[in-house]
């Protein structure tokens, strides 16, 4: 029998955020207009969703995250409008990263701590408009986005 070359696949675990079950958050880029849904910034559909978590640059990914406080975050803490996304209105492949990520060997401490500690949830292509339900515009303090997710629950 030959050896064979391989490169071992890793399933990267941890824990979610079931308190928010069923909704995810994204703070928004600039050229991104939640009435027409989120379009992926990138078009390869060959990569794979562990490229996107170490930073490909042409994922067909969107970076959704079960917690606000990420979302604040890349909004750079209230700077960008954020929304929440109803994960039972989407219709495309979705990823829990950060509970459930297959990836190559070489990148797994990396793409670990990443999908972990922004509790990543990764959708393919697009997210429609329909899944949208609610948008904070840029200022909007965290206090009353917490306040709105509550009502969302």
């Amino acid at each position: 029998m030959k050896n064979r070359l391989f490169q071992p696949r890793i399933t990267v675990s941890a824990h979610s955020d079931d308190a928010l079950k069923g909704y995810a958050f994204r703070g928004l880029r600039s050229d991104e207009d939640p009435p027409q849904g989120l379009k992926a910034s990138g078009s390869n559909p060959d990569i794979e969703a562990w490229r996107h978590v170490v930073q490909d640059n042409d994922s067909p990914w969107i970076s959704l995250t079960r917690d606000p406080k990420v979302a604040w975050k890349y909004s750079g803490e209230g700077e960008k409008d954020i929304v929440a996304v109803d994960l039972s209105k989407v219709d495309s492949e979705m990823v829990d990263a950060a509970a459930y990520l297959h990836m190559s060997h070489e990148f797994y401490n990396f793409a670990k701590g990443a999908a972990w500690r922004d509790k990543e949830i990764l959708v393919k292509f697009n997210v429609p408009a329909q899944a949208i339900v609610k948008r904070w515009p840029a200022g909007t303090s965290f206090n009353t986005i917490l306040r709105d997710i509550a009502g969302l629950n």
